[in-house]
């Protein structure tokens, strides 16, 4: 009894903790049973309460047969089943399996503890013995809702969606469910059926569940997507714009507005999604902490879609500025900087695709063809912005990362499109070194195809080596015909005519092959005609001509396409055969068009063609074989715009009569009208071009166009007035740069030239007219105002210039420079260089000229020479270029040249003096006197006609001067001085050489200078003789034991030294007096004391005092007798002043030296002091001036040395007269 009693108290203490137990085990499992589709809502069962109602159903089942088996199972299985929960209680999981085990083996039809039996084990990740477990149940219970529910469960955690979706239906159709668990079982068939691709299915199972009021937030998301899926996208906006207002569920609101900005933007409604995303922003939805990263990600993404697709640029930028950028994956970037680029902001586009510090973006979190794109897109922006070295790493990235000819391809086409040739050709040369025969293998076609891109690169880079090698890969690859043809042309190319002769001749077999046994795409067509073209092409550069018209009509014959009109006769066109012209090439064409029955479209575009080709040879200059040209095309389709142009150029041929016949047959028109207007003053027509052109003007007065035709037949008629007025109401009505300008020139012709430079500066200074800009530059030349002239010059453009006003413009620059540098030798050598190019332009008379007058600037003169020798013969016609060829000779010391050149420029202008003086000094230099007379007396007479200025005062007087010189050959000279002081040898020594003013004495002296020798250019020949004799002291008294009487002669030998040499024989007179021979040397010089004009030589200005110098040194020696040595020096320093014109007052100090040599004596003075001198000019005629000079002088001194000391005072006070 005892045994049986304690089992029995074991299972009632058992069934007393069983609620708990079973309450705990039915919360986990439900806990599992959660579907992933979304939350529950709140249950309106507990735990408990729902594991007792499942109980519930299961005893029911379980109960349905006899009471004795019911009460004969609770007492066979309590115990068990008791232990069974204070296991799970006590957390003995296995343990508490083992009894439930044990409990069904005793009773395999106990529901309740196979029911226990699942869920623990279910808690214990058991799925597949759950599974088993539940089919037993459910074949015991068939009717067990709950056990389909859970069955399907594990299932979908399975992934067996098929058995989910079975299971979830009979959950739903059998039984009874908690209200919990059918929507439980709803969702899970929703999600399953999502799986399965049963979108309507998983909708219908939606519907239910939400029509039900069990629907959350969440449910409805799924609901909307299915929705979109199935292609009912107004409900599904519906759904979404209804979430988005959900303002207690933020997350959902999110999602919404996410969802139905993406499908807007697959719609293409990019602004209504820009708005829509604008607005949650503006709502701070997207911002903060409440949404996530992924989330804030989503949103910047869809905005910057929306944005750049709507136009919303600069918002988006507002946008990304707060750092938000970063939120932006690669391909939205990628987007962002493409529509800068498109905006112009290359820098900024490319700053896009990188980080804030400038480096390449992470792309950890990106897949590989988002990298791959990514790298394409920065190579391509950088390259845009200039940033050669950021897209030569890009590419490197990018070909290291792919290693596929697919991107190499990309990049090559990139590279193509932008130039970036050189760079492109390094990176793929680099993929290609990374991947190996047998790789390429793998994808032969892909392989080829970028090698053969590789090549256009290496050949546009110009590494034609290169292009062969790669192309020469690629026809192992892929052998095809095309790919010989290219490595042709690269030969073709590369001047190897032998090899693309061969390789193009191979092509072609190989293309005639493919073309019989193959089907032609429209590539391979033109990759043919391509092929033909080269060999044509190849043959006209070796001379063979009838090939390559034989390979140009095939190429026709293949594919007649008009843009092959211009080529073929731009190649035929250099033939050298007689059996090949170009005009051959287009009889075969007009042919062809004329005969095939072509329609009007068609002979359009061969007209087409044809008016291309016209016009490049009108352009060429080959006017005539255009007139041919625009015949053919006319015949094919005489449309408007050709026979208006071949009016225009028949008027250009001077063919007015075929003008007139062209435009005859067309609307009159403002072209038409003109053309007929040309005709008619071509054709001289003048009353008819007047009167079409004044109707015209009539019924368009406000037509500036045709005012200014108007004005230029005015000017044809040399109406020069009326031809200003209709300019000048043509400029009012548009203002331009020619209307501006032909008023400036048309102005300069009539003669106002204040209107000319006005107009001209108009159009020069509003609309930059460079023409205009000419006409000014020279006028302010003119005017000399070398600044304004300067400043003109720098805004001129010489290339925008014609041939001779760029050749203007550079001799006008050569004038500025030599004005601004003062002509410094580096100014003369720029000023050269730019006459040269100026010369080698379009050469003029001037420019001419200048360069030799700059060239005998520089002192090049052999150079000047030779450039004066080269002038055409017109130019030395020209008295300026002449007298210049006569400066040059001088200068080349060959007088006798200059003389012809100087007399051939007087010839043609008799009125140059300066040429006129030139000359007369020049015929001095060839003794020829009477010849340089006779031009000093014309200038001097000339001049003394005029009002001159002090420059002309003086070259007045200096031509008086050496005319003076060369018409009288007689001088006089008188002076007689006193002075109180005693004589000694030494002293007398001046008035022994007879020097005035250099000792108490008195002379007369007379000299002449004999024809022809007499003087020479500034060396003479002088007969002198003079008397000469001592005063006694204190008066002008003669001493007569010292008169003396002396005959000699005087020789200058050099032109600008005053030196000379003399003998003289001296004849005795009184007792203290020489009979000998005195040979002597003299040399002064002297500046001031001069009756010249005073002025400044920089002002101009005369003055009225001068500093004077005065040197003189002379030595001499009798020959007979004693054999006297003499020497004699004297030196003054002072200030001349002009008292008068006619009077100069002089002062200065003074020293004189003087010795006498001789077996007898050694006598040695010096002399210093102060004099004065008072010099007047008298007998004045027109043609010689003065001839007369006067000069009274004192001086006070005393010896500084004497050799037989004795030193004394010196006073001596003179008059001298000169003639």
């Amino acid at each position: 009894m005892t045994p049986f009693r304690k089992s029995h108290e074991a299972r009632k203490q058992a069934n007393g903790r069983s609620a708990f137990h079973l309450l705990w085990i039915g919360i986990f499992v439900l806990g599992l049973a959660i579907p992933t589709l979304s939350q529950n809502p709140a249950d309106s069962y507990t735990a408990s309460q729902k594991d007792a109602y499942y109980a519930s159903l299961l005893k029911d089942k379980q109960d349905s047969r006899s009471f004795l088996n019911k009460t004969w199972r609770d007492y066979r299985s309590y115990p068990l089943l008791d232990l069974a929960y204070r296991l799970l209680a006590e957390g003995r999981n296995e343990e508490a399996l083992s009894t439930l085990d044990e409990l069904l083996q005793g009773d395999p039809d106990h529901l309740v503890a196979r029911w226990q039996k699942i869920q623990l084990l279910i808690s214990l990740n058991r799925p597949v013995t759950a599974v088993e477990q539940l089919k037993t149940l459910q074949s015991q219970a068939p009717a067990f809702s709950r056990g389909y529910l859970t069955l399907a469960q594990l299932y979908t955690q399975a992934g067996e969606y098929m058995q989910a979706a079975k299971n979830f239906r009979q959950a739903l159709e059998t039984g009874k469910l908690l209200e919990i668990d059918r929507e439980q079982a709803l969702e899970g068939t929703a999600e399953v059926a999502i799986k399965l691709g049963r979108t309507q299915d998983a909708l219908q199972a939606l519907n239910i569940l939400i029509e039900s009021g069990a629907g959350t937030p969440r449910h409805r998301l799924v609901r909307a997507d299915l929705l979109r899926n199935l292609n009912q996208l107004d409900e599904a906006r519906q759904e979404w714009q209804e979430l988005s207002k959900l303002e207690n569920a933020p997350q959902t609101q999110r999602t919404a507005i996410l969802n139905e900005a993406f499908l807007l933007l697959n719609q293409g409604l990019d602004e209504e999604a820009y708005q829509l995303l604008m607005g949650a922003e503006r709502k701070g939805l997207f911002t903060g902490r409440l949404a996530t990263a992924l989330e804030q990600h989503t949103f910047a993404r869809a905005l910057s879609a929306s944005a750049l697709n709507s136009g919303h640029l600069p918002e988006l930028l507002d946008f990304l500025q707060a750092g938000k950028i970063e939120l932006l994956g690669l391909s939205s970037r990628v987007q962002l900087a493409y529509a800068l680029v498109k905006q112009g902001s290359s820098a900024e586009a490319e700053m896009a695709l990188l980080t804030p510090e400038g480096k390449i973006l992470s792309t950890k979190a990106s897949g590989r063809e988002e990298i791959a794109n990514y790298y394409l897109a920065l190579a391509d922006i950088s390259i845009r912005a200039g940033d050669d070295a950021r897209a030569l790493e890009a590419a490197r990235l990018l070909i290291e990362l792919t290693r596929s000819p697919e991107y190499g391809l990309r990049l090559s086409k990139l590279a193509l499109n932008n130039g970036w040739d050189t760079a492109a050709v390094g990176i793929l040369v680099e993929l290609r070194s990374l991947v190996n025969e047998a790789e390429r293998l793998k994808a032969p076609e892909a392989w080829a195809q970028m090698l053969q891109s590789l090549a256009d690169l290496a050949r546009r880079a110009g590494d034609l080596d290169l292009a062969n090698e790669v192309l020469k890969e690629a026809g192992v690859l892929i052998p095809n015909w095309r790919i010989t043809a290219k490595r042709g042309q690269i030969a073709l190319l590369s001047n190897d005519n032998q090899a693309a002769v061969a390789l193009l001749v191979d092509a072609l077999n190989q293309a005639t092959k493919a073309r019989a046994t193959d089907q032609f795409s429209d590539d391979d067509t033109k990759a043919y005609t391509r092929l033909l073209f080269d060999l044509a092409a190849v043959s006209a550069a070796n001379e063979d001509w009838e090939d390559a018209l034989k390979y140009l009509v095939a190429d026709w014959d293949v594919q007649p396409e008009p843009t092959l009109v211009v080529p073929a006769y731009l190649m035929l066109r250099e033939s050298t055969s007689k059996n090949v012209t170009p005009d051959m090439w287009l009889d075969y064409v007009s042919n062809y068009a004329s005969s095939n029955n072509l329609s009007d479209e068609s002979k359009s575009k061969y007209a087409a063609a044809f008016l291309s080709l016209a016009r490049i040879l009108k352009a060429s200059g080959e006017t005539n074989e255009a007139s041919r040209v625009y015949s053919r095309a006319l015949q094919l389709d005489s449309q408007p715009e050709t026979r208006l142009e071949s009016a225009y150029l028949a008027l250009e041929l001077k063919q007015p009569g075929d003008a007139l016949v062209l435009v005859e047959s067309l609307d009159e028109t403002d072209q038409t009208v003109a053309i007929k207007c040309e005709a008619y003053r071509a054709l001289r027509r003048d009353g008819e071009a007047l009167s079409c052109a004044l109707q015209d003007v009539h019924k368009h007065p406000n037509d500036h166009v045709r005012r200014l035709t108007l004005a230029g037949i005015y000017q044809n008629l040399g109406e020069k007035r009326k031809a200003h007025e209709q300019l000048e109401k043509a400029y009012e009505l548009s203002p331009s740069a020619s209307a501006a300008s032909q008023l400036g020139f048309l102005s300069q012709e009539m003669g106002d030239h204040a209107a000319a430079q006005r107009w001209f500066s108009e159009s020069f200074e509003k609309y930059n007219d460079q023409s205009a800009g000419m006409a000014l530059l020279y006028i302010n030349l003119k005017q000399m105002r070398f600044g304004e002239a300067q400043r003109i010059l720098v805004r001129l453009t010489p290339a925008s210039l014609t041939r001779m006003q760029m050749a203007r413009y550079y001799a006008a620059r050569a004038q500025i420079t030599l004005h601004n540098d003062n002509q410094s030798p580096e100014s003369l050598e720029q000023a050269l260089s730019d006459l040269r190019r100026a010369r080698a332009i379009e050469t003029t008379e001037d420019i001419r000229f200048s360069v030799v007058q700059v060239l005998f600037q520089l002192g090049r003169l052999e150079e000047a020479e030779a450039e004066y020798q080269s002038l055409p013969p017109r130019d030395k016609q020209n008295p300026a270029t002449l007298a210049l060829g006569a400066y040059l000779a001088r200068a080349l010391d060959d007088d006798d040249l200059a003389i012809i050149r100087f007399e051939a420029s007087l010839e043609y202008q008799p009125d140059q003096p300066d040429v006129q003086e030139d000359l007369a000094y020049t015929y001095m230099a060839v003794f020829e006197n009477k010849k340089a007379a006779a031009l000093f007396r014309q200038r001097i007479e000339a001049l003394n006609q005029e009002q001159i200025d002090i420059y002309e005062r003086d070259k007045l007087e200096r031509f008086r001067r050496q005319l003076r010189i060369l018409e009288i050959p007689f001088s006089f000279l008188i002076f007689d001085g006193i002075s109180p002081s005693r004589q000694d040898e030494q002293d007398i020594t001046g008035a022994i050489l007879g020097i005035p003013s250099s000792s108490p004495f008195g002379t007369v002296e007379v000299a002449w200078r004999p024809p022809v020798i007499g003087y020479q250019n500034g060396r003479t020949f002088e007969v002198i003789a003079r008397a000469q004799w001592l005063n006694d002291r204190y008066s002008f008294r003669p001493n007569p034991d010292t008169f003396q009487s002396i005959v000699g002669l005087r020789f200058k030998p050099f032109m600008t030294q005053n030196l000379k040499l003399g003998l003289e024989r001296f004849f005795e007179g009184g007792e203290l007096t020489e009979d000998n021979w005195l040979g002597r040397v003299l040399w002064s010089f002297t500046t001031g004391h001069d009756f010249l004009p005073l002025y400044d030589y920089e002002t101009g200005e005369p003055i009225e005092k001068e500093p004077y110098l005065h040197l003189y040194l002379e030595t001499g020696r009798f020959f007979e007798n004693e054999k006297t040595i003499l020497f004699y020096g004297d030196g003054r320093l002072g200030y001349t002043f002009r008292l008068d014109p006619n009077l100069l007052f002089s002062t200065f100090a003074y020293s004189i030296g003087s010795g006498n040599w001789n077996s007898l004596i050694s006598a040695v003075s010096i002399e210093a002091g102060l004099g004065a001198s008072f010099k007047w000019k008298t007998l004045y005629t027109e043609t010689y001036g003065d001839i007369l000079f006067l000069e009274l002088f004192g001086r006070v001194g005393h010896e500084v040395l004497n050799t037989d000391d004795s030193q004394t005072s010196r006073i001596l006070l003179g008059l001298q007269a000169n003639f």
